[in-house]
């Protein structure tokens, strides 16, 4: 870890968002230092602020959730004297355990699974754009936040809850429609990204778990949206019950086109808890 302790005067606080965003957002090398880097700002009138920043490679966004709990726990417990609690496994037994679902006959299964799901691959993802992409991408691209309304978010529930279905399916089943219309192709692929926790001996341990998996979907001409949703909703469950298999183990058997869409097209729902962060 690259933890350094920075004073400052009295007089400088949170409201200096220049000097934490510089902290946060500094690259990491590394080939020279560790993928955490922690500064704790000490001096201000308001108490002491620490800024933790971390590669993604060693942590994804469930995992900076548990950490800013444990820090909240470990806090408590240095405060009150009371042994804190932390997680009996690390990331070396997930790696350990994960390495031997691969090797046994499920994860063979699970990579058929997939093989079979991706030949042929399915057609690249040729969306419009409003300017040619650059030939060697640099990750420059600008966010759109649009915000579904209150009474939008109910109605996408309660149909959910009345196809017997979840949300996230559903909307999932509108990306896939969206995709058609910009495209005009009936065969559509992108990348579901997943909590990888089934085990609940991992649910708190710190560390990079998010696997990502293609959810393909070929269209009818005729086909309703109640029977796309059906299909989608068939499709993304026999997908996260093959979920194990990594990008990685999948580049080796396919073209790596195929894997294509774990980098371009890709749909997450936030089921991270925090409201007891706040």
């Amino acid at each position: 870890m690259d933890f350094a302790v920075v004073p400052v005067p009295p007089a400088w606080d949170r409201t200096h968002r220049e000097d934490l965003v510089r902290s946060a957002f500094e690259p990491f090398d590394l080939t020279e230092r560790a993928p955490l880097r922690v500064r704790l700002y000490t001096g201000p009138s308001e108490g002491p602020v620490m800024v933790v920043s971390q590669h993604h490679l060693i942590t994804d966004y469930w995992s900076m959730i548990v950490m800013l709990r444990e820090l909240a726990v470990l806090y408590a417990a240095e405060s009150t004297g009371a042994e804190p609690y932390l997680p009996a496994h690390g990331y070396a037994d997930f790696a350990a355990w994960s390495l031997a679902r691969a090797g046994a006959p499920l994860g063979a299964e699970e990579l058929s699974y997939w093989v079979r799901k991706l030949t042929p691959p399915p057609p690249p993802a040729d969306l419009p754009t409003d300017r040619p992409r650059p030939v060697v991408r640099r990750q420059r691209g600008s966010t759109l936040r649009v915000d579904l309304s209150p009474s939008r978010a109910t109605a996408v529930r309660a149909h959910a809850r009345a196809t017997g279905t979840t949300p996230f399916a559903l909307l999932l089943a509108v990306f896939h429609v969206l995709l058609h219309a910009y495209t005009g192709r009936a065969d559509s692929a992108v990348g579901v990204n997943t909590a990888n926790r089934e085990r609940p001996e991992f649910a708190d341990v710190l560390g990079y778990f998010t696997n990502s998996v293609v959810h393909r979907v070929q269209m009818a001409p005729d086909q309703s949206f109640s029977s796309l949703l059906s299909s989608v909703t068939e499709t993304l469950l026999e997908g996260l019950e093959s979920g194990g298999v990594t990008i990685e183990n999948l580049a080796e058997r396919l073209l790596d086109t195929a894997c294509d869409y774990l980098r371009t097209l890709a749909t997450a729902l936030d089921t991270a808890r925090k409201e007891e962060l706040r």
